[in-house]
């Protein structure tokens, strides 16, 4: 794969879950995300594996109106890329929520193997009923 190629799938798999995650897809989650990925959060400094991870984002599927990034930063690296955006979260009742978040993803054959996400979850846990994550998802 030449230089220009790689950078090429690195941007298309970056916006391949930008896309995944504003469809509320888990389905296209899915095909973004390797089955041995490992998700890691600053806040817990704890990783998740891709089932883990896909059911905290379904459940934020259904319990808002939408979700989406906006203000997207990027660098493709030699592994992947580095984002930073901010996760917008609009709630039925006309509420919103940015989380500022920066991640980290390596990718290997069109998918992202690891993700590392740098965020203060506290905004959004403020929006949601108390015991919303169970307290163990993250």
């Amino acid at each position: 794969m030449t230089k220009g190629s790689k950078r090429a799938s690195f941007v298309a798999v970056a916006d391949r879950l930008g896309e995944a995650i504003r469809a509320r897809s888990i389905e296209r989650i899915d095909t973004v995300f390797a089955d041995d990925i490992a998700v890691w959060h600053n806040h817990s400094n704890s990783s998740q594996t891709k089932t883990e991870n896909m059911a905290v984002l379904a459940r934020l599927f259904d319990f808002t109106a939408g979700m989406r990034y906006a203000n997207v930063r990027r660098i493709i690296t030699g592994a992947g890329f580095v984002e930073q955006h901010d996760l917008v979260f609009d709630f039925s009742d006309g509420r919103t929520v940015a989380l500022p978040i920066c991640m980290v993803a390596a990718v290997r054959d069109d998918q992202i193997v690891r993700l590392e996400e740098y965020l203060d979850p506290r905004p959004l846990l403020d929006a949601l009923p108390p015991g919303f994550l169970h307290g163990g998802d993250h």
